[in-house]
């Protein structure tokens, strides 16, 4: 994945959203939650899993507390916790893309991560 696109970050659980890798919509998919812990959402191969659950996933972004309480008794730092549960037929099938998403995953991770940081070091809360 190199981009998310959604109407508004606040937008709803049942919104309709884009995913896109190297600049190629890959994915309609469906906001199952989104709020200060989490955002998931549910899509399957070309947006079909709406209309076709032969093989349908489940991503989520997690943001958990990490560390020490500070005086305030809130925790600082975050840990970011990404999976991808599938569903469907075609899912028995994991044996083949599996490795080839984690490599993906592990990609946008890092991008993340050096995103972040700059924007921390910068002292931008965007």
């Amino acid at each position: 994945m190199t981009s998310v696109t959604v109407p508004d970050p606040e937008v709803p659980p049942g919104t309709l959203f884009q995913l896109c890798a190297w600049k190629v919509i890959i994915d309609r998919s469906i906001i199952v939650e989104n709020d200060s812990g989490a955002f998931a959402w549910n899509g399957g191969a070309a947006g079909l899993a709406h209309c076709l659950p032969f093989f349908q996933g489940h991503h989520y972004f997690k943001f958990e507390p990490f560390g020490e309480e500070g005086a305030e008794g809130e925790v600082k730092e975050c840990k970011f916790v990404q999976g991808e549960d599938f569903s469907g037929v075609l899912s028995i099938f994991h044996f083949l893309y599996g490795p080839i998403l984690k490599i993906g995953f592990k990609q946008m991770n890092k991008a993340l991560k050096a995103r972040v940081e700059t924007l921390a070091m910068a002292g931008d809360t965007a």
